[in-house]
Order: C-alpha cells, then sequence, then structure tokens
C-alpha cells in the first residue's frame, strides 16, 4: 500500500482495500512534508481483522535504518511505547541520513491486518513529519 499523510498533528488512518495477512510490517518514509531529511513517528497501531489496533504487547523492532541516541533518545520502539510524548526520530545530529527511511515492526505472530494509524510528533512545526510513504506486509523477516 502506498500513500500521502496530510499535514499537520494528530493521529491519521489508513485501511487497506483488502485485508492482509503478515507478521512484519514495514513502513516505509518516501518523503517529509518539511524541506528536511528527518523522520519521526509519535506512535503506530496496527488495525486488526476488526478494524480496531492489534495488541503491542510482543512487538519488537526489527529494523530502523536511523535513531537520534546523540542528542537525544529518540529510538525507535518509541512507536509503541504508549506515550505521545515519546517519539521515533531518525538522526539528526551526526549523519542525517536522506530518505527513504524505514522501520520495521515484528507484530510477535501472524496477524490479518486492514491498516495502521500513524500519530506524528505533537509540536506544531517541528521537523520529521512524513509526507509520502509506502507499507509492506510479509510472513517472513524481511532482508536487511
Amino acid at each position: 500500500h502506498e500513500g500521502a499523510f496530510t499535514p499537520g498533528n494528530g493521529w491519521q488512518e489508513v485501511r487497506f482495500t483488502t485485508p492482509v495477512k503478515g507478521r512484519y510490517f514495514c513502513l516505509e518514509a518516501l518523503s517529509p512534508q518539511a524541506n528536511d531529511n528527518i523522520a519521526a513517528i509519535a506512535e503506530f497501531d496496527v488495525l486488526g481483522a476488526d478494524g480496531k489496533p492489534v495488541s503491542r504487547e510482543h512487538w519488537k523492532i526489527r529494523y530502523a535504518d536511523s535513531e537520534e541516541t546523540d542528542a537525544a533518545n529518540n529510538i525507535a520502539t518509541n512507536v509503541f511505547d504508549l506515550q505521545e510524548s515519546t517519539f521515533w526520530h531518525t538522526n539528526y545530529s551526526s549523519s542525517k541520513p536522506a530518505f527513504p527511511h524505514q522501520i520495521v515492526i515484528d507484530l510477535g505472530e501472524d496477524k490479518v491486518i486492514t491498516g495502521f494509524s500513524y500519530l506524528p510528533r505533537a509540536e506544531a512545526g517541528k521537523t520529521g513529519m512524513i509526507k509520502d510513504y509506502k507499507v509492506y506486509l510479509k510472513m517472513q523477516p524481511f532482508k536487511i
């Protein structure tokens, strides 16, 4: 699935046209809302067969192409820590890698997925707002 998030704060929900079964969920941020090379996600949910968020109890980060750990603790697991004030943020203090940015979540078991919800950083005008994206869902781990 691919699309574009609208600019601004608040939860954004994406529904797939058909349910997909998988265990490994990859969000690939293709471009930013602003002119920077940074991606950030405050919270993230995967929607199950019933359209409601699936349990995050067994989630693990399988891969994140970048994390800001030099100037802050903006690690990838922040996307599912149930704290909207913490977030995953790609590195901005040293390497500043360019888009695209990827984050892969192991959902812990096979799930029927009907979509996802994304919450950008809460602060208006801050870096990291994602514009264009693609999502991938697989039964087997991605080759990284």
